[in-house]
């Protein structure tokens, strides 16, 4: 995400924006949520049964002890979801795809990242990167404990949260309150599509400036 390469970079948040003007300072940065709009799920297409997709990490590559931790919270956590009535589907890290069989899991799944978020509702890790992608997606991202311990915050800002839990019913209050805060966000009698399409047009007109008058120093 450093925008080196790119004279224009659109981002998503105030954070992902100070990201990449640290990186390149001469760019030209649009913050634009709205942008990003038809990625969040409207009420009418939310599930009340949400799917759960649970992270391998592949810990067992350099902490198998750990590995073996965090295999069992996901497990615990799986019943407790389960019991809650969620849909819950175990997605291995690549590196441990020849192994997960042996994990326990009810259910496997090994699409393509982009498919295997664009049909869930909620993403459960420790300290996986797709947390991030996730909650930039717009859904719900939850960092999980182990052994009572969280790895250091991963909370972004308001437009890409990553909420923690400690039990299955804590991570569907995330999931909850993150749809909530998601329909409150669209509220205001624009549609997604007419804010979205609002965001493009103003993402154009920097680009069309840019291109008549190309800042000279750095962008503010």
């Amino acid at each position: 995400m450093d925008g080196s390469h790119s004279d224009i970079n659109v981002a998503r948040s105030r954070l992902d924006g100070a990201l990449i003007a640290a990186a390149a300072p001469q760019s030209t940065l649009c913050i634009e949520p709205d942008f990003f709009l038809l990625n969040i799920r409207r009420k009418e297409s939310i599930s009340s049964i949400p799917t759960v997709k649970l992270l391998g990490e592949g810990w067992h590559q350099c902490d198998p002890a750990f590995d073996k931790q965090y295999l069992a919270r996901l497990r615990q956590l799986e019943s407790e979801l389960v019991a809650c009535g969620a849909r819950v589907i175990f997605r291995p890290h690549p590196c441990e795809r020849h192994l997960a069989a042996a994990y326990g899991f009810s259910a496997l799944e090994t699409t393509p990242l982009e498919e295997s978020l664009a049909n869930a509702d909620i993403c459960v890790g420790y300290s996986s990167t797709v947390l991030h992608e996730a909650a930039s997606l717009g859904m719900a991202s939850v960092q999980i404990d182990v052994e009572g311990a969280f790895r250091p915050a991963m909370t972004r800002d308001d437009a890409a949260p990553v909420y923690r839990a400690s039990s299955g019913s804590q991570i569907l209050d995330s999931w909850k309150n993150h749809t909530a805060q998601m329909e409150a966000r669209l509220s205001g009698g624009k549609t997604p599509e007419q804010r979205h399409q609002e965001a493009i047009e103003r993402v154009y007109q920097t680009i069309v400036q840019h291109r008549t008058t190309p800042p000279a120093g750095a962008t503010p």
